[in-house]
């Protein structure tokens, strides 16, 4: 326990490192900055960006457990944090889409990771930086702007981490994405909708890291145009996550399982976040503007059209 508190402790107070870079940031009315939104640590405590106090310039790192090049840069990532422990607040940020808790914790015991890390459970902290795939590294100064973004973790990388130590990093900052979570909603009240979250590269990517979440995608893709035919009394509609997707992999998406329902990119990850999803595929059912429905497990066709009859929409 007393390791525990120990530990803990430390966390916290690295934790009160995360903030200096939000309370700079203001946006319009309406418009979220980073002092709304919320992370969460792996006991389960909610850290709220405006409590936080730095001096430092900070690295951020979005990953995923199931994510192979996030797990080959993670050497990379811990180096980072021994070299740079006292010039730089380092800290890895799960992206929480088909994550838990205890995969994040066996990344750390087997990468012997020291940093604190904290999950994006809403998503907004990685829709405000213009997330698009993991891995995803971001470099801010002490005043909170945006220095330097990336994929790879090379020499230009290391290069941006020795001028941002010295806080020496030249160039201007980025922008950052700013719409209102306020925006008028995709669900209309006058008909049964049907939303349909999945990802064009679920069904291969994960085959090895976590076949089970590979194969409910496969079933997924083959099940999601038979529901449609069977419920045709629905508004369909397929959202697809715009990690590592565009126009091409999506429409390379729809001829591989022959889809006809409509898809569209989540541009920003405003659905995602707006519908709380967090797992890929998720169905969501709603009727009256109201959600009645959430399905992510789409193993047994006769239960997944069971379940829909059951709504007797």
């Amino acid at each position: 326990m007393v390791l525990y508190g120990y530990w803990r402790r430390r966390v916290l107070s690295c934790l009160l490192l995360f903030a200096l870079w939000v309370t700079p940031l203001q946006a319009s009315d309406g418009v979220e900055t980073f002092n709304d939104i919320p992370l969460t640590d792996l006991s389960g405590q909610t850290i709220q960006a405006k409590t936080l106090i730095t001096g430092k310039p900070t690295y951020l790192k979005f990953w995923a457990s199931w994510c192979q090049p996030c797990l080959k840069q993670m050497p990379h990532f811990q180096s980072v944090q021994e070299t740079f422990n006292d010039t730089l607040t380092v800290i890895a940020v799960n992206i929480d889409l088909n994550d838990s808790p205890a995969d994040i914790a066996r990344v750390k015991e087997k990468y012997g990771l020291t940093m604190p890390i904290l999950m994006d459970t809403t998503g907004r902290l990685a829709q405000r930086l213009n997330f698009i795939g993991t891995p995803y590294h971001v470099l801010m100064d002490t005043t909170g702007q945006v220095r330097y973004q990336s994929h790879e973790a090379d020499q230009a990388l290391d290069d941006k981490l020795q001028q941002l130590a010295k806080q020496s990093i030249a160039g201007d900052a980025l922008a950052l994405y700013s719409e209102s979570h306020d925006a008028p909603s995709d669900i209309t009240d006058s008909t049964p909708t049907a939303l349909w979250f999945t990802s064009t590269w679920c069904d291969w990517y994960p085959e090895t890291s976590r076949p089970a979440m590979s194969q409910n995608c496969f079933q997924s893709n083959t099940h999601i145009s038979k529901l449609m035919a069977d419920f045709p009394q629905l508004q369909w509609q397929g959202v697809i996550s715009r990690l590592w997707t565009g126009e091409k992999e999506l429409e390379e998406f729809r001829e591989k399982y022959q889809l006809t329902l409509p898809l569209s990119l989540d541009d920003n990850d405003k659905m995602q976040v707006r519908h709380h999803v967090k797992n890929h595929p998720t169905l969501i059912i709603f009727n009256a503007g109201k959600e009645l429905m959430r399905i992510d497990a789409f193993g047994d066709y006769s239960q997944l059209k069971a379940q829909l009859a059951e709504l007797q929409l």
